[in-house]
């Protein structure tokens, strides 16, 4: 599984859109790493001879690491849920490359004094443990602090990457940030045609061959050149974020903010105007789907399409009203009725994609009835 489909997962999409749920994992996530390091602490401290040397080691042990093993697996959970919320920044990040290691190295030294002096019982009621042993106490001891310190490196490193990536990434496929979807059908994928320009709000409506003609765009590329670009920094316009910081509303704050979420807004509607040219075709000559398996390739589009013209023109209509609803939000200025609005988007655009683009997609299905996807 791919990071970006980690990402996709429709955990991490209900972390992502809450405003409790990532700062109460985090929460979690830290108390229980203060637990792992402290139930730790108190048996190496024993086996170097500073803590507890009245107590057999292994009293010590059998009272401690039960509960470092609780505590583990609590922190590893919500580490893994917080993790796939932003998979792609997080494994880019090198301090949390080095927790992960550092974890790994400290499993490895603990295994060697288990494998060697822990199995003995001579030294139990030592003041500490002999030489091999007291080299794992300090070396267990030294890693899990830097563990703990890599742990809130993390955080102060990732702060606003999100937003930055998402700006430099304008090619992201539609499907995919919608509907978690692979994005390799008819609206992903590279348009073989180069569109003429447009401005916002009119977008484009015919292509230039190489012969120099116009050609009418067909579907992928209507949604390749226009209807993916503009959805995406819908979505990125307005959304709830969840970071060390904690959550917090991101969205338009200015006039001219506000002005490009109108302009993309109308793409939309325009898109779904295009949509319903007659005879419009579903790609160009030679596209492929990238997941057949999964996806419809475009001549079995193309007859869908052809055979059930009036529910596809209600589709495209479908968009243009919650774009309508969407742009109401947008004239008022108001982040919340806007991301609602977007909400009825992204279902009219998934029931569309669900009827003609991915009919075969039982995961995408099943996801689009438990969102309430007609």
């Amino acid at each position: 599984m791919t990071l970006q489909s980690l990402e996709a997962l429709p955990v991490a999409e209900s972390i992502r859109r809450s405003l409790y749920l990532f700062p109460t994992l985090e929460a979690i996530h830290v108390v229980a790493l203060a637990l792992v390091f402290g139930t730790i602490l108190v048996v190496d401290l024993r086996i170097v001879g500073i803590a507890s040397t009245e107590r057999p080691f292994s009293r010590v042990s059998g009272d401690m690491l039960k509960w470092t093993w609780a505590a583990f697996a609590l922190a590893a959970l919500t580490g893994s849920l917080m993790f796939i919320t932003n998979a792609r920044v997080y494994w880019d990040n090198t301090f949390f490359r080095a927790k992960m290691l550092l974890i790994l190295l400290a499993g490895i030294n603990m295994l060697i004094f288990q494998m060697t002096v822990g199995r003995s019982r001579e030294w139990d009621r030592e003041r500490r443990a002999p030489g091999l042993g007291l080299v794992c106490g300090l070396v267990s001891m030294t890693v899990w602090i830097l563990v703990i310190a890599m742990g809130r490196t993390i955080g102060f490193t990732t702060t606003g990457v999100a937003a930055k990536e998402a700006k430099a990434a304008p090619n992201i496929d539609f499907d995919s940030f919608l509907g978690g979807d692979s994005g390799g059908g008819p609206a992903g994928g590279t348009s073989a045609t180069t569109a003429s320009a447009s401005t916002p709000g009119s977008p484009a409506s015919i292509a230039t061959s190489a012969a120099g003609a116009a050609v009418p765009l067909t579907i992928q590329e209507l949604m390749d050149q226009q209807v993916n670009p503009a959805g995406e920094f819908l979505f990125r316009s307005v959304r709830i974020v969840a970071d060390d910081r904690g959550s917090r509303l991101e969205a338009p704050s200015t006039g001219a903010q506000w002005s490009d979420v109108r302009d993309k807004l109308n793409v939309l509607r325009s898109a779904s105007d295009l949509l319903n040219a007659p005879g419009i075709k579903a790609a160009p000559p030679g596209f492929r789907a990238e997941n057949p398996g999964v996806e419809s390739e475009p001549a079995e589009i193309q007859t869908s399409v052809d055979s059930n013209r009036a529910d596809f023109n209600a589709h495209a209509a479908r968009l243009k009203a919650a774009a309508d609803v969407a742009l109401k939000s947008a004239d008022a200025k108001d982040p919340q009725g806007l991301m609602k609005a977007l909400d009825g988007i992204d279902k009219a655009c998934e029931s569309c994609h669900l009827r003609y683009f991915y009919p075969r997609d039982k995961r995408a299905q099943q996801q689009a009835k438990e969102d309430g996807v007609d």
